[in-house]
């Protein structure tokens, strides 16, 4: 497959050229030489066939071979992304790319680690992903990329969407089957953060017209997701819709109970960001333990990485008691 790159215009004949940082990748990187046969597109469907015909330090001249106008698909794929942390939102912008989304539009959900106004120029970021992810798909379009949106932003484009399907872990039929026997001009995907779609992120949507769907049976790989889903049984001692408490099966004291909030957070910091709600109610759930099982003081300890100690990667509380504690620890 030939090699493609990004030009602005594509007459129907004559010749091309390509400038700029796409010309600098071409002769420098791709080392593309005359007599080379490579593609071109203007990334709004125009593409063309070249065979180079000059390199310089500037640009690079080439024969318009063949022009394919290709049309857009008849149903226009809207995908609305949640932001996600900075070392996931490239491959993400990627995947999405490759895959053919038409349209995708950020969205600042309340559990999204990624913020953009710590970034600068966010946006054109993910421009330059998408326009890069293009061009190694060999696509004739690039996805348009909006500006941030807000969750009331995206509840008032579903109500106008004619169809809006909203991953969540409660959704109630599989994907399959939401787009069984429909052809539906535009569809509207909606994609929470790592740490999910809150509830009432989930209610709003739902009550503008999304439909709440899986991929298929979710395959949990996380311990703690299986013993906060009932999958694997534990010595409960507290659980509420947010919190779980449980004793450690490996005591260090006389009392170890691990903390642990119902959603998926990897580690403390993601659950101070997704759920900063969820990360208080844990200290206090554990201070209110302790008090019940008449402990005259504890120990409180997040680790959160391997080289801290940390195991199992959901972010979890160890309450401690029952002994005498030394410092430091460790």
């Amino acid at each position: 497959m030939l090699t493609l790159f990004i030009v602005e215009n594509i007459p129907d004949r004559g010749d091309v050229v390509i400038e700029g940082e796409e010309a600098h990748h071409a002769a420098s990187v791709s080392r593309v030489k005359i007599g080379d046969r490579i593609a071109v597109t203007n990334g709004m469907g125009r593409r063309a066939e070249v065979e180079v015909i000059d390199v310089n330090k500037r640009n690079v001249a080439a024969r318009i071979l063949d022009v394919i106008d290709e049309p857009r698909s008849s149903t226009v794929l809207t995908v609305v992304q949640a932001l996600t942390k900075g070392d996931r939102a490239r491959e993400t912008i990627e995947l999405l790319t490759e895959g053919g989304v038409d349209l995708i539009i950020p969205w600042s959900a309340s559990r999204s680690i990624g913020q953009w106004r710590e970034e600068k120029d966010a946006l054109g970021k993910w421009r330059a992903w998408a326009r890069e992810a293009t061009k190694q798909s060999r696509r004739s379009w690039i996805p348009q990329i909006l500006d941030l949106h807000s969750t009331a932003a995206i509840k008032e484009r579903i109500s106008e969407s004619e169809l809006s399907l909203m991953f969540h872990e409660v959704g109630a039929e599989r994907l399959s089957i939401a787009l069984k026997d429909v052809k539906p001009r535009e569809i509207t995907l909606i994609i929470g953060p790592e740490g999910g779609i809150s509830e009432e992120e989930a209610s709003a949507f739902s009550g503008a017209g999304a439909r709440s769907v899986v991929m298929g049976k979710p395959a949990m790989s996380c311990l703690f997701c299986k013993i906060a889903s009932g999958e694997i049984p534990a010595k409960l001692l507290f659980k509420n819709e947010r919190v779980i408490a449980f004793e450690d099966i490996n005591p260090q004291a006389p009392t170890h109970i691990l903390l642990i909030p119902k959603t998926h957070f990897a580690n403390v910091g993601e659950l101070a960001v997704g759920e900063s709600d969820t990360l208080s109610e844990i200290f206090l759930t554990a201070d209110k333990l302790a008090s019940q099982l008449g402990l005259a003081g504890y120990r409180t300890i997040f680790n959160s990485g391997a080289e801290a100690g940390q195991t199992v990667f959901h972010a979890h509380l160890h309450l401690l008691g029952g002994r005498a504690f030394t410092w430091p620890p460790g």
